[in-house]
């Protein structure tokens, strides 16, 4: 699994809150979402200071800027955030369109990679903005099940 990932880089949290739940959020984007996914993950953190998160970023490019960015966020709001850069060889031959590019594998690589060492891992798409609490997320029991789903919804 390590041979798709080129480089990681890690922003961590200097200390956990107390009592609080941890979630852990992937994200899996190119290029073209790297500003979208900052601002979901803002806007996650924005609504939701009672939860410890650990974002994992899954992307094909990044730049000193984006990182700095990161480090910053990490920083500001006492949480940790991973970034892992794909080499896209790897996908470079699979079905794509024009509508979705071959970073959508990237979520199924961010399943799969991270189920080696946590339990849970929310995804989300680079265009979701966050409006509330994701605490109940943090409380769903699974026995047979092996993912919590909803469709997607157009309206605001």
């Amino acid at each position: 699994m390590n041979e798709f990932i080129k480089e990681r880089f890690s922003y961590l949290a200097d200390n956990k809150k107390e009592n609080a739940p941890e979630l852990n959020v992937s994200y899996g984007i190119d290029k073209n979402f790297l500003y979208g996914a900052g601002v979901s993950i803002s806007s996650v953190l924005i609504n939701n200071s009672d939860i410890n998160f650990v974002f994992h970023v899954f992307t094909d490019y990044v730049d000193d800027d984006y990182l700095k960015s990161f480090n910053e966020t990490a920083k500001q709001f006492n949480t940790s955030i991973i970034v892992y850069l794909i080499d896209p060889k790897y996908f470079a031959d699979l079905p794509t369109s024009q509508f979705w590019s071959y970073a959508t594998y990237f979520r199924v690589l961010s399943f799969e990679y991270l189920s080696e060492s946590i339990s849970t891992l929310l995804y989300l798409d680079a265009d979701v903005v966050c409006k509330g609490s994701l605490k109940p997320l943090t409380e769903i029991i699974f026995k047979d099940e092996f993912a919590a789903v909803i469709p997607d919804n157009d309206s605001t």
